[in-house]
């Protein structure tokens, strides 16, 4: 969700919200948002900038921490598939364990039509 801009009524409409206390949840958010969205903007050039913070929650070694973003990341898949599911469409390749690439790749398919200024190097 770090690459995406909202509108706060969008959010409300589709009672859009995260899960508290779990890892991953961009995953389970994206989905839902980019289906229901009736426009999609991009903004060439636009650029993230990552900054390395050795303690953060992403960086964490700790075994127990590590189990838990994994687990987490099962929770997204499953959110995702059900609501792939609930709304008559597949998303194959999923549980083959390039399911981020698969997922990247059906996006652009689904909502390619709906994009305003799309990139070429997504195709």
């Amino acid at each position: 969700v770090w690459r995406y801009l909202y509108r706060l009524d969008f959010l409300r409409k589709h009672n859009m919200r995260f899960e508290v206390g779990r890892f991953v949840e961009d995953l389970s958010f994206s989905l839902p948002s980019l289906y229901f969205a009736e426009k999609i903007v991009t903004v060439p050039g636009a650029e993230y900038l990552y900054v390395f913070v050795e303690n953060s929650i992403i960086n964490n070694r700790d075994k127990a921490h590590h189990a838990k973003v994994k687990a987490d990341a099962k929770h997204a898949q499953n959110i995702i598939l059900d609501f792939a599911r609930s709304h008559g469409f597949r998303i194959p390749g999923l549980n083959t364990g390039v399911w981020r690439y698969i997922l990247r790749k059906v996006w652009v398919k689904i909502f390619r039509n709906n994009i305003t200024g799309f990139s070429e190097k997504y195709s």
